[in-house]
């Protein structure tokens, strides 16, 4: 049984290793466990921004503090990305259905949707 100091010792290493990634491949999707979870196929669509910011030290800190559980029985996933040298942490799904997504992504105001099989972002 581990205590709980070297619990938050391993996620903030998880989240850490999170930052680094996206850092080297312009982004990542997570699960509740922060581990990366690897898609290949239908389109990923985010539904709730959680923060914007340049700082890692703050990404690292609200990686820290998700609330897993919630996302546990809701099936939904973590996005962290980087653009423009800003780091975007976001609630995400995942749908087979591109005209789905197209419709999810315009109810939440997002730009795009990610295509998993072919690694690109659509614009809507």
């Amino acid at each position: 049984m581990h205590s709980l100091n070297t619990i938050i010792k391993q996620n903030k290493s998880k989240a850490i290793k999170l930052i680094d990634r996206t850092k080297l491949a312009g982004g990542v999707s997570f699960n509740c466990d922060l581990e990366v979870i690897n898609i290949t196929d239908g389109f990923t669509v985010s539904i709730k921004n959680i923060i914007i910011t340049d700082s890692e030290e703050e990404i690292e800190k609200k990686l820290n503090s998700l609330n897993r559980y919630v996302l546990s029985l809701t099936g939904s996933f973590f996005g962290l990305w980087l653009h423009n040298s800003k780091f975007y942490l976001d609630v995400n799904i995942n749908t087979m259905t591109k005209g789905y997504a197209i419709k999810t992504g315009q109810y939440h105001n997002q730009v795009c949707i990610f295509d998993e099989a072919n690694k690109r972002e659509v614009k809507i």
